[in-house]
């Protein structure tokens, strides 16, 4: 039986089920080539897509919708053939739907996932972002907490608006950290320090000398830098002179004009730090015993606490009028300052803030700002790969808008700040420890009064069941003896009692041993109301001396006032002015969010909250800024 026969003559096609097969297979598979070219998928919901869209290409391929097209293609053809294309036809058949199957394969590789996606996200919303930790000092905690937002929201751009990485931003001491990361972060650091980091912003490379040869991976990339500066208040003359002036002619002016200078603590501050070695370098005509006296003048007359730069900076944002005094700080800090941004938790922006101008020392030091990356073994892969992303980020123009705008100096500086020179690179280790070493024989001595709280809520057991919150506390003070030096002074009370305090050691400089004060508190049984107001007001003039000394009292509570008969305004009114710094370590129920902060902060002291698990090392700290030690 003959086939039917074709209209240009020659025989009918047949596109039997063979070669529809052979087609459908040879699209579908050089389809899947061609998207597995570009790349091997990473999840499933990629490779769903690259085989679904090399199915749907071969499909494609085969539609009569396509035959149909080809074939009026090829009528077209045939009338305009000179030589006979029908040999030709089902190569070209074939080639034309291979290009078409892979067009159709590739648009629904692209399009697939996203639509998945965008399905899912409308569904389910977004997926939770990538964790990251990064730790920082307490002086950079501000700058530190907006460049990880700014990084965090540059993720979602081109992922959906969904973040793709959360950072949580925390402070801890930079010596510490240094050390935990050698030592691999163990369970102790946990409990001392915070989470195990992946990025850490320390302010300087002086901190990260140490991480070389290490088994955990780092990489460690400055990205910007800021030197030490004096800022200057109204009223700060300086005198006629040359344009650039040392930090010991600056000195000179200060004692010249009648105005103060204040400088971050170097305990607790390494700006501080720079400071000191800058300025033990340039002394002229000063002794260090000297310069101290003289910083230390500046910190009493302008009520300044024992504390960094951010806290300087705060407390003459407070201020109103009375002593005319300069600040030891970075250029960052005072263009936060200037900019009326954060300065801390205690100082967020808002308000009036006094004027303050830069002046740069022509020898002054600086911080050189290093971003690290600690790629811990364990670590998910998707973490290193935002850790990663992040100090790529600060390489970029947003990254370096960021820094620009938390007040640093990045390779490509804005347009509003100075061309200064200044040394960036830490001192090495051994010249900055001569530094402090001579810094803590010229330091003046500590003149301290402790009072503890003895009330009938400190016989409540703490969290472990053993102990009671008297004990810890008892424990700690008697610790804390050995961080006293030869002119240090000592007292210590017990509230309550009748009349208001129970003096169980006067202020004195003898050296008390901790078996006497460990028998002393022995023999005291917590009970009675907590008379704190009452007794805040006795002690401060017990402190009071003529001496040079830091005066300081320093209570240790649990609770709120009881007994007292003094309001807060009245309390305030009590010891503002006194030049006796008042600190506070608030345990339990105590808290340092209304009276005892404001009473701290208007002497010049702190409030600390403390857990009765870091209970002796809060009081340690607050000791160490005090006195003198050996």
């Amino acid at each position: 039986m003959s086939s039917p026969a074709d209209p240009g003559g020659g025989p009918a096609r047949r596109d039997g089920p063979d070669r529809e097969m052979v087609s459908f297979v040879a699209v579908s598979l050089l389809s899947l080539v061609t998207v597995l070219a570009q790349g091997v998928p990473d999840t499933f919901l990629q490779w769903f897509g690259a085989v679904v869209g090399a199915l749907a290409g071969g499909v494609a391929a085969q539609s009569a919708v396509v035959a149909r097209l080809l074939d009026r293609g090829f009528d077209v053809i045939r009338v305009m053939r000179t030589v006979r294309w029908e040999r030709f036809r089902w190569v070209l058949t074939m080639l034309a739907r291979t290009v078409l199957g892979l067009l159709v394969a590739l648009a629904l590789v692209l399009a697939l996932p996203r639509a998945v996606a965008w399905v899912k996200l409308r569904l389910d919303g977004c997926p939770p972002p990538v964790a990251l930790r990064l730790v920082t000092t307490p002086e950079q905690l501000p700058t530190a907490r907006d460049l990880a937002d700014a990084f965090a929201a540059s993720t979602a751009d081109g992922n959906q608006g969904c973040l793709a990485t959360g950072v949580f931003v925390y402070a801890a001491d930079p010596v510490l950290t240094a050390e935990a990361v050698r030592l691999g972060w163990a369970a102790e650091h946990l409990l001392a320090l915070g989470p195990r980091p992946e990025l850490w912003l320390p302010g300087s490379t002086y901190f990260t000398a140490g991480l070389a040869g290490l088994p955990v991976a780092t990489e460690v990339r400055p990205v910007a830098a800021t030197p030490v500066v004096l800022a200057l208040p109204e009223g700060a003359d300086v005198g006629a002179g040359p344009r650039t002036r040392t930090w010991s002619q600056l000195l000179q002016s200060s004692r010249r004009y009648d105005w103060s200078v204040a400088r971050p603590d170097p305990a607790v501050s390494f700006t501080g730090e720079l400071a000191t070695h800058a300025l033990y370098a340039g002394l002229d005509g000063l002794t260090p015993a000297e310069l101290e006296r003289l910083l230390a003048s500046g910190l009493d007359r302008g009520g300044y606490p024992l504390g960094d730069e951010l806290s300087l900076l705060c407390r003459h944002a407070s201020s109103a009028g009375g002593a005319v005094t300069s600040l030891i700080v970075t250029e960052q800090q005072l263009l936060r300052y200037q900019r009326d941004r954060e300065l801390g938790d205690a100082c967020p922006p808002g308000g009036r803030r006094p004027a303050l101008r830069a002046v740069y020392p022509s020898d002054t030091l600086g911080l050189d700002f290093p971003a690290v990356r600690i790629g811990w073994a364990d670590a998910s892969a998707e973490q290193d790969a935002q850790a990663r992303a992040f100090l790529s980020w600060l390489d970029t123009p947003a990254g370096r808008a960021a820094l620009a705008a938390g007040g640093l100096r990045t390779p490509q500086p804005g347009g509003d700040l100075p061309a200064v020179e200044f040394v960036s690179t830490p001192p090495s280790g051994s010249s900055l420890a001569t530094t402090m070493d001579a810094y803590d024989r010229a330091r003046r001595p500590g003149r301290v009064l402790l009072a503890l709280d003895t009330s009938g809520s400190m016989a409540a057991p703490v969290a472990d069941g053993g102990r009671s919150r008297y004990d810890v506390a008892a424990a700690g003070i008697a610790n804390t003896l050995r961080l006293r030096g030869p002119a240090d002074e000592f007292g210590l009370w017990a509230f309550p009692h009748v009349g208001g305090a129970r003096q169980l050691f006067p202020i004195e400089p003898r050296q008390l041993t901790e078996a006497q004060v460990e028998d002393a508190l022995r023999r005291i049984r917590p009970q009675g109301p907590t008379p704190l107001y009452r007794t805040i007001a006795d002690a401060v003039p017990a402190v009071r001396t003529d001496t040079d000394a830091v005066q300081a009292l320093v209570v240790l509570t649990d609770g709120e006032d009881t007994g007292s008969g003094l309001s807060r305004r009245q309390l305030v009114d009590r010891v503002r002015g006194q030049g006796v710094r008042v600190f506070v370590v608030a345990v339990g129920e105590a808290s340092c969010g209304g009276a005892l902060a404001e009473v701290a902060g208007a002497t010049g002291g702190t409030c600390r909250q403390a857990s009765f698990d870091d209970l002796e090392g809060t009081v340690s700290d607050i000791f160490s800024l005090l006195w003198k030690g050996a």
